[in-house]
């Protein structure tokens, strides 16, 4: 007689994170530590400016490439090649358009394409991802430590130190021009103020999805936004401000179902209405009550007035953005990213790098975490706010020195992001109870 045999296998207990730490650890390190030493730290070869970053990503680049491309738990994606096709239209527009193209397109592919693949390549687990928030952390820590005696003293310790040493100068405003509240606007190792205070902002919303307790999370939190505020710059004042709203905005609709598509369509809304019924529209918006200095409102308006009209003269294959057209008092500098990648390749370029962005974003959207342990959700919201942030900045600031490769730094975190999750989520899914029978 046949007599089937049902059972049930015990309850496995819930995912853990996973707890291995690459040993690449020490490269990414490396990679902060060589993107906040001073500019002032550096020397010209053949006329070629040589910073420690440029050496650093130099010397580690064949080794990234040769990981990307070997090592089955990164597995390259769609995300990955706009990237590169991204960089490598923006470098042939480069050539094209600058007399000196050779070297500026060097340079950008080491701050763009090698940043992202140092992401890409060193980030291997949970533990990883949550390492790099509190290394990034930690740097602002010291950067701030370094900010409040240059705020009160008026004196750039470091830059002038480092200065002094290597016989290399660095940008400085006019005199009284970098004052503000009757403190001197410090940079810490940054090479502009600016700078100083993306760095510091650019992490808020990470530092505050994945610290262990509320204790942590708070203290954190305080240290990252005094920094910000120390800068007394309108731009990282902006990154802080979006994120802050985000948080707040995620804590009042939990638990309300569609949140994000409402929230999308709001905002789409309300982008709308502000075009049609205000003369400034959204990006008036944005500088005019998310910064520091609204002053400075009608100049930013003005940049991205002429950029668009550069823009239009130039669609395809872009301009010397250090000699576009504008107004005869405007300065040559133009603090908008997105207008200046624009201006450097066209349209396409934009393109390139706007969808690697939401392909990125949409694949790391659509992981389903509800089987994972919290951290994982904590982590993605976390990430999501920080970069939607940095990204909005990029309306107010040229991303310049170490900013440009933290942006793309952190745009390869997301895209590492991604196969870490989905390597966790099948684990879950072997865990899962199961029934079976046997005849």
């Amino acid at each position: 007689m046949n007599q089937a045999i049902a059972y049930r296998r015990p309850a496995a207990a819930p995912a853990k994170p996973l707890r291995k730490r690459s040993v690449h650890q020490l490269l990414i390190l490396g990679f902060l530590i060589v993107l906040c030493t001073p500019i002032t730290i550096a020397g010209y070869v053949g006329g070629v400016l040589i910073t420690p970053y440029r050496v650093y990503v130099m010397i580690l680049f064949p080794y990234m490439l040769f990981k990307f491309f070997t090592d089955k738990s990164i597995k390259p994606g769609p995300a990955d090649l706009l990237v590169f096709v991204y960089s490598a239209w923006t470098i042939m527009c480069v050539v094209n358009n600058i007399e000196d193209g050779v070297q500026r397109a060097g340079q950008y592919f080491l701050e763009t394409v090698c940043a992202y693949l140092l992401a890409r390549v060193t980030i291997r687990s949970m533990d990883d991802l949550l390492h790099v928030v509190k290394l990034i952390f930690y740097f602002s820590l010291v950067a701030f430590i370094l900010a409040v005696p240059e705020a009160i003293t008026r004196k750039k310790f470091i830059m002038d130190t480092t200065s002094a040493m290597t016989g290399m100068h660095y940008a400085q405003y006019a005199e009284g021009a970098d004052v503000r509240l009757g403190m001197r606007r410090p940079q810490a190792f940054f090479s502009n103020t600016i700078l100083y205070g993306l760095f510091c902002a650019s992490c808020i919303a990470l530092v505050w999805y994945t610290a262990k307790d509320k204790m942590t999370r708070w203290f954190r939190f305080a240290i990252l936004a005094a920094a910000t505020f120390f800068s007394l710059s309108s731009g990282p004042l902006l990154a802080m401000n979006v994120q802050l709203l985000m948080i707040f905005g995620e804590y009042v609709t939990r638990g309300v179902k569609g949140r994000v598509p409402i929230t999308l369509t709001l905002g789409a809304i309300a982008t709308v209405v502000m075009n049609v019924t205000t003369n400034s529209g959204i990006v008036g918006f944005i500088v005019n009550h998310l910064t520091f200095n609204s002053a400075s409102a009608f100049n930013r308006i003005l940049i991205w007035n002429w950029g668009v009209f550069n823009i239009q003269q130039h669609p395809i294959f872009g301009l010397d953005a250090d000699n576009w057209v504008r107004a005869p008092f405007m300065k040559p500098s133009c603090d908008n990213y997105w207008i200046v990648i624009t201006m450097l390749g066209g349209l396409p370029a934009l393109s390139f790098l706007i969808l690697a962005i939401l392909t990125t974003m949409w694949k790391f959207a659509k992981i389903d975490t509800r089987r994972l342990p919290p951290i994982y959700s904590q982590f993605r919201t976390g990430w999501f706010f920080a970069y939607i942030a940095f990204a909005f900045t990029g309306f107010s600031v040229m991303f310049f020195g170490g900013i440009q490769p933290l942006f793309f730094f952190m745009l390869g975190i997301g895209g590492s992001a991604i196969p870490i999750y989905q390597r966790m989520l099948r684990n879950s899914q072997r865990a899962g109870v199961g029934t079976s029978a046997l005849a």
